[in-house]
C-alpha cells in the first residue's frame, strides 16, 4: 500500500481488505473455426417420417451377430465380450448348470381347495374334505443358473445366465453346441 495509492484508505479509518475485480471475461460471439468446419462439412441428419422402417446398423462393424448369450456376441469370426473381442476360431466353450428343482403347491390348488371347501362345507360336510385333496397337486421349478465360460488363449469370459424354465436350458445348450461348431470350423 503507497501512500499515494487511492486503494490505501485514508489513516484514521480502520484497514479493510478489499477484494480485487475479477479479470473480465471476453466472450466469443464468433464460433470456433474447427467447429465451423465440422458442421459444414457434417452429413445432413434425415429424420424418417412416421411409421417409416429405419434398418438396424450393426454394433460390432458389419457383421452380423449369429448368437447372443448374455452379454456374449458371437459372429462369423470374432466373439465380443465384455472383457474385450478375440478370434471365434479356436476358442473354447463350457456350460455348466447350476440348477436345483423345487416343488410347491400351485396357486390354482390352494385357491381351488379354499373356495370349494367353504361353498360346499354347508351342503355335502364330507365332500367338501375331498376338496383339499388339491392340495396335495405339486407343481416342480427350476431355480438357478446356468454358466457359460468362453476362453481363447490368455483371454474369456465367464457369464452366469438365469433358469427359471427348461426350454432356457435347452435354447442354452443349442447355442453353445452352435458356437462351437463355428469355433471348430
Amino acid at each position: 500500500m503507497l501512500p499515494g495509492d487511492p486503494t490505501t484508505p485514508p489513516p484514521d479509518e480502520p484497514t479493510q481488505s478489499v477484494p480485487a475485480d475479477p479479470p473480465a471475461r471476453t466472450h466469443r460471439t464468433e464460433p470456433l473455426p474447427e467447429l465451423a468446419e465440422i458442421l459444414t462439412s457434417a452429413p445432413p441428419v434425415t429424420v424418417p417420417a412416421a411409421g417409416e422402417l429405419v434398418p438396424a446398423t450393426a454394433p460390432y462393424g458389419a457383421e452380423p451377430v449369429l448368437a447372443r448369450i448374455g452379454p456374449i456376441a458371437v459372429t462369423a469370426t470374432t466373439v465380443h465380450t465384455p472383457n474385450g473381442s478375440f478370434p471365434v476360431r479356436g476358442s473354447t466353450w463350457h456350460l455348466h448348470e447350476h440348477l436345483y428343482p423345487t416343488q410347491r403347491t400351485p396357486t390354482w390348488a390352494v385357491t381351488l381347495a379354499i373356495v370349494l371347501t367353504v361353498v360346499f362345507f354347508f351342503c355335502f360336510a364330507f365332500l367338501s374334505l375331498l376338496f383339499l385333496l388339491f392340495l396335495l397337486a405339486k407343481e416342480t421349478r427350476l431355480t438357478g443358473y446356468a454358466q457359460v465360460t468362453v476362453t481363447s488363449g490368455p483371454r474369456g469370459c465367464a457369464v452366469q445366465v438365469p433358469v427359471a424354465r427348461p426350454e432356457v436350458l435347452v435354447g442354452l445348450h443349442a447355442q453353445v453346441a452352435y458356437v462351437r461348431a463355428i469355433a471348430a470350423a
